[in-house]
């Protein structure tokens, strides 16, 4: 009877314990870290300034949180998408970029250099297949820029360029516009993927998952969206194709900028 009560107490601490960890977490939230870069190699500064954006990976709008320190003290700073284009249409000319995207609105750096950005915007599939000029990336780029350097108007369009104040994006990133949890015409809660199985790529297919296991198909290289009209790569991970030798977590010691 004693090993009895003994077992049971043990189950109950032991449950006890392990109940928080498996209860954290929520897979339709990801993380990307943005950095300052050396615009002559693309390298991230070390002890440079860094943010961190926390935001959801499927949903109705992409929604939020950034947290960008070691800025310019008392500079406004705006978060845009970025698309890179191969070649632009005639109505669309290369410098000023008429085709960003801003997301939320500009915020003020405090004395300390810390910026804060929270909103939910109505950005739809990031990257946006749709778009009549295509984004030639497999993720969306997101970078912090000068508020001074873009207009966030009824036509947004970035003309100015000063990258040495900039963080950008330590990776490439996708989101999923949803419909109450519902994409691509699936049930409540699921989201298609073009799967490829690891090892066998000949054997990628078409799939539909729970939105909460997105980020558990990052690490396959999946897609979002049915085999052959897929919009990108899955959750946050990805290289963004610009040389820039990008940092696998982007994580970096924050550290002010002095004028």
């Amino acid at each position: 009877m004693k090993k009895l009560a003994l077992l049971f107490v043990v189950a109950f601490i032991v449950g006890f314990v392990a109940a928080p960890a498996m209860a954290a977490g929520n897979s339709n939230i990801d993380h990307l870290y943005l950095n300052e870069k050396d615009p002559n190699t693309w390298e991230v500064v070390e002890e440079g300034a860094w943010g961190k954006m926390k935001y959801n990976l499927a949903g109705p709008t992409f929604d939020f949180v950034f947290n960008g320190h070691g800025l310019e003290p008392d500079e406004d700073y705006q978060l845009i998408y970025y698309p890179d284009k191969t070649l632009l249409p005639s109505n669309i000319e290369p410098w000023p970029r008429e085709d960003i995207m801003c997301l939320g609105s500009a915020a003020l750096a405090n004395e300390w250099g810390d910026v804060y950005i929270e909103a939910s915007v109505n950005t739809g599939n990031l990257p946006n297949p749709d778009d009549p000029v295509f984004d030639i990336n497999t993720g969306a780029k997101i970078w912090l820029v000068l508020s001074g350097d873009v207009d966030c108007g009824d036509d947004p369009q970035m003309f100015g360029w000063n990258p040495t104040e900039y963080l950008f994006e330590s990776n490439l990133i996708t989101f999923v516009e949803t419909d109450d949890g519902v994409a691509d015409g699936g049930d409540n809660g699921k989201v298609t993927i073009c799967h490829i199985p690891p090892g066998n790529p000949d054997n990628a297919h078409t799939i539909t998952i729970s939105i909460d296991a997105l980020s558990a198909h990052d690490t396959h290289g999946d897609t979002v969206g049915a085999c052959g009209a897929a919009v990108g790569a899955v959750g946050g991970g990805g290289d963004d194709d610009d040389d820039d030798d990008d940092d696998e977590d982007g994580k970096k010691k924050k550290k002010k900028k002095k004028k």
